[in-house]
């Protein structure tokens, strides 16, 4: 749910289907099947602190990721859209985070187009006909940071996709998250981008789950 007072844009792409649906949330739970953002209690923060005192491990019950809260290390990940991944001593979660940064212009020249961000290397498997949730707590180092969360399935008929884009309008910690339902008893994968960042930002995510809806 929504903290009272906080507006963010969100854009939903579900399955197959290329037509996303764009709104302006207020308040309350989005109404877009599917897809949901929440947020903490924004901060006047312009970025985040190399180091925080460690709050707390929450795992999710159910979760089937391994090492989504990366307290040890970022064994089962990898960067993609030609990002600078590594892990810092700051978490909405325990003590440590992914932080992603935008690749230098000879990477992004080779990917255009390529939002950087992190994906998990090891798919879990899922059930056909069965829905199952990923959500991610993110935070970005400037306002209008667009936040990308993806719930790819692989195999079967083929690749689909669920995928939320959350503009992020503070630097607190905020959740994101999207649902799909498993068409062809495919595996899934969950993948984590940044839009909008740009050189000497910083994106960091947390708190990775996938777990039956």
């Amino acid at each position: 749910m929504l903290a009272a007072g906080v507006a963010v844009a969100v854009t939903v792409t579900r399955g197959d289907d290329s037509q996303s649906i764009v709104s302006e949330l207020t308040g309350g739970s989005p109404s877009t099947p599917g897809a949901t953002a929440t947020t903490s209690p924004p901060t006047t923060a312009t970025a985040p602190a190399p180091s925080e005192p460690p709050r707390p491990v929450q795992r999710t019950p159910g979760n089937l990721l391994a090492n989504g809260d990366f307290e040890l290390d970022l064994s089962g990940w990898r960067p993609t859209g030609g990002a600078q991944v590594d892990r810092v001593a700051v978490g909405h979660s325990g003590a440590w985070s992914v932080r992603i940064r935008a690749g230098g212009p000879a990477t992004q020249a080779t990917t255009p187009g390529a939002e950087p961000g992190v994906l998990a290397a090891q798919a879990v498997q899922g059930g056909t006909g069965r829905s199952y949730e990923a959500s991610a707590w993110v935070r970005a180092t400037s306002p209008g940071t667009e936040a990308i969360l993806k719930l790819r399935e692989l195999g079967g008929d083929g690749d689909s996709a669920d995928v939320i884009g959350v503009t992020l309008v503070d630097a607190g910690w905020h959740e994101v998250a999207v649902v799909h339902e498993v068409q062809a008893g495919g595996r899934l994968t969950v993948e984590a981008m940044a839009g909008n960042l740009r050189p000497g930002e910083a994106f960091l995510v947390d708190q990775v789950s996938i777990a039956a809806a």
